[in-house]
């Protein structure tokens, strides 16, 4: 498309050929950094993934691990009790300083209500800023690292670079429920929904891991394991009002269309398939929102396990620190 431009460009038949061949080899030299920054890439998520195996000093580690809670210490165990939820339990006598959980959130997302989180935190690993490195089609966000970037643009970011514009336009930007809401989704192909849809979708379980269920999370891995908790966070929609799921509804919609128009949806061709995708999605989206109303501060991170440690209902998201 540049080519064909630049020879309707009304320009000199010697000034067209030269601007050709510059274009040409600026692909060239464009495909082959792009090349390179892969190899750098795979080169950085190696020794990434190196160094934080040990990361955690020796008595920031678990001794025991659960046997399916992933994070979790053997010395817990997860209850259920009609009158105040799941809830964890110590299964054994726990140490004075005994670690109990180590893990990542499943999703997460930074407050932009302060201004230096845009310049001087990744938006990945949410880690300190020394040498920004620009997402290479927005001025929205920054990362520590090729690696944090790539990963970034693998999932959510790809998505997110699109509707940053209509986000902030409405007002969305810095409603981090939403934002998290909507990243739950993005982070994923909309396969992944649609494929596990009755597997990890299908029934809102409450007491989801709780006495005899734990066979069943034992056979999940870490990202279906991640999802179905997530899935199972009490919403208390029966409790609410019609005009607070009304209004949940309509902002479901809109990141729905959000999803649309950043080509969520775009590997598929047929439109009566795209909207069977969208109905599973678009429900997802809002359970996410109302789970998320119970289960999150305005901050960071959503974690799956340590979620069960107190009540569903209370508000448990641990903030990371940013200084």
């Amino acid at each position: 498309m540049a080519i064909d431009a630049i020879d309707r460009s009304g320009l000199t038949k010697e000034l067209r050929q030269g601007l050709a061949t510059e274009l040409q080899e600026a692909f060239i030299k464009l495909a082959k950094a792009q090349e390179e920054e892969r190899g750098h890439v795979e080169e950085e998520e190696k020794k990434k993934e190196e160094e934080e195996t040990d990361l955690l000093p020796p008595w920031a580690k678990i001794a025991e691990p659960h046997r399916w809670l992933l994070g979790a210490s053997a010395a817990v165990r997860v209850e259920y009790h009609p009158d105040f939820g799941r809830h964890v339990l110590a299964g054994r006598n726990v140490v004075a300083g005994e670690v109990l959980f180590v893990e990542r959130p499943l999703v997460s997302y930074l407050d932009p209500e302060e201004a230096a989180t845009t310049t001087e935190f990744c938006h990945e690993c949410f880690s300190k800023v020394s040498v920004p490195v620009p997402c290479p089609t927005c001025s929205r966000v920054v990362f520590c690292s090729r690696r944090c970037r790539g990963r970034a643009l693998s999932s959510h970011h790809q998505v997110e670079c699109r509707t940053h514009h209509v986000f902030r336009g409405v007002g969305l930007d810095d409603k981090c429920l939403v934002m998290l809401a909507f990243r739950a989704v993005a982070q994923r192909p909309h396969a992944f929904f649609a494929e596990n849809a009755e597997r990890l979708f299908g029934g809102h379980d409450v007491q989801r891991g709780a006495g005899d269920n734990e066979e069943e999370e034992g056979v999940l891995d870490v990202d279906d394991a991640g999802y179905r908790a997530l899935f199972c966070l009490v919403t208390h929609e029966s409790s609410r009002q019609d005009m607070d799921v009304a209004t949940k509804t309509v902002f479901a919609v809109f990141l729905l269309e959000c999803l649309k128009v950043a080509g969520y949806f775009g590997d598929i061709s047929d439109e009566d398939s795209v909207e069977v995708a969208a109905v599973v999605v678009g429900r997802l989206l809002l359970h996410f929102l109302m789970a998320f109303q119970f289960n999150t501060h305005m901050v960071e991170g959503v974690y799956d396990n340590r979620l069960i440690c107190s009540h569903d209902a209370e508000t448990r998201i641990w903030k990371e620190a940013k200084k």
